[in-house]
């Protein structure tokens, strides 16, 4: 028949579709769900994952944690879990709430593209409740039909679920042909034989698919690039959670102490190991220093105006930075600073701010009471983003250039980084 819909799908596509979502979803809870369940669901994170229940939110996680490192790894186990969790994703946004306007995408595709389509969709969506990524590519499809014929119940489904940018993104149909090409990888890796093996650059092309960003690690820890994200083409999964009105909102947007404390959040296959502490210093004060202040984690309590001191250690030469993370959601970098300019630390060695023997500046606690953080950053190779300042201030990073900072880390290969969050509350 002639089709005016264009869906493009057959009833065999509907139980390959199927096949493949059984398998993604044995895949995603043998090795995220189970394996990986102790990976901590984040608060601190000001995010668009934020937005998602507690379970897409582990499995985002745990998928950024299991991320391959090695450039000649298979990424095919990761291409499935992906798939599946954003196949459980949708189904929440979007498959669940469309079951008030199912009789009327049904009755689109039946009178405008394939009646045996229709048919299963009606079968494996409402009767068995099992919809898969093709369920959702063709709800997709029949709300830019609706949108564009201007068909009331369908509008007013899609302006009541979605925020108005989510039409723009709609209209185009590109967004519907890019998860159709995710289902696609998703499908073709599930079904895996020997010879399947999915590289990294297909692997990235995945990503930006699903997330808008190179790799998943890179979407949890800044989100996507760039921000805001605004192509149909790329960010299937993101765009759904942005703009959904089902979701929480969030409260309040990530400060720039957001955006670097994240690089602690996520642990990575990395070759340094990198130990961050704060305890009470060991030299004594010059009367002639210069006095730092900084504001309040837990472990040791400190005293409001009492003198701190941050020590870190490396397992492997690397190049560090110390950067404050104060409750107000500023950051200030301590190290590298205008009173030492190289933060090179051999193996085994311990870096103190301020040293012991002739300590350089006097960091103390200011209030009011509550938790101040400080992250330690190491690097093999120097950054220029983590640069000594060229005047005699800290170097202090607003939210912009945060992200920029965190963009470039997740630039480097993983085993070239590290970073640990440390803290301390004040009293």
């Amino acid at each position: 028949m002639m089709t005016e819909l264009a869906l493009g799908i057959t009833p065999a596509d509907f139980d390959d579709d199927l096949a493949a979502s059984e398998i993604a979803r044995d895949r995603l809870a043998r090795q995220v769900d189970v394996q990986f369940r102790d990976a901590a669901d984040t608060p601190e994170l000001r995010h668009p994952l934020d937005r998602c229940d507690p379970a897409t939110r582990r499995r985002f996680l745990n998928l950024a944690t299991r991320e391959p490192a090695n450039p000649d790894d298979d990424f095919s186990l990761q291409v499935v879990a992906a798939g599946s969790t954003l196949e459980g994703l949708l189904n929440g946004i979007l498959a669940e709430p469309a079951r008030q306007i199912a009789d009327h995408v049904v009755r689109v595709v039946h009178d405008h593209d394939d009646p045996q389509i229709a048919r299963r969709l009606q079968e494996e969506w409402l009767a068995k409740n099992r919809p898969t990524l093709m369920t959702h590519g063709c709800i997709l499809t029949v709300m830019q039909f609706a949108l564009k014929r201007n068909l009331p119940a369908v509008v007013k489904f899609v302006d009541d679920l979605f925020e108005p940018p989510y039409r723009g993104l709609l209209l185009p149909g590109a967004m519907q042909r890019k998860l159709d090409w995710i289902r696609r990888m998703r499908n073709r890796f599930a079904h895996m034989t020997a010879a399947t093996f999915c590289r990294q650059d297909e692997y990235r092309q995945f990503v930006q698919a699903l997330l808008g960003a190179d790799r998943i690690l890179m979407w949890v820890l800044s989100g996507p690039s760039p921000r805001p994200l605004n192509t149909p083409e790329r960010g299937v999964a993101h765009h759904h959670v942005e703009h959904s009105r089902a979701l929480p909102r969030r409260a309040v947007s990530p400060t720039a102490a957001d955006a670097l404390a994240r690089l602690a959040v996520v642990p990575h296959a990395s070759d340094i190991h990198l130990d961050v502490w704060i305890t009470q210093p060991g030299g004594a004060n010059d009367p002639g220093m210069r006095s730092i202040s900084v504001q309040p984690r837990p472990n040791a309590r400190y005293r409001v105006g009492q003198s701190i001191q941050i020590g870190c250690a490396v397992d492997h030469d690397a190049h560090l930075a110390i950067i404050n993370l104060g409750t107000s959601g500023a950051a200030a970098m301590l190290l590298p600073s205008p009173w030492r300019r190289v933060a090179l630390a051999r193996a085994g060695e311990s870096i103190l701010i301020p040293r012991d023997a002739q300590p350089e500046i006097d960091l103390k606690l200011g209030g009011p009471p509550g938790t101040e953080r400080f992250i330690a950053i190491a690097t093999k190779a120097p950054l220029p983003l983590l640069a000594a300042p060229a005047n005699e201030n800290l170097r202090l990073f607003d939210t912009a250039a945060a992200r920029e900072l965190v963009d470039a880390i997740l630039a480097l290969p993983s085993r070239d980084w590290a970073a640990a969050l440390a803290a301390a509350q004040v009293q």
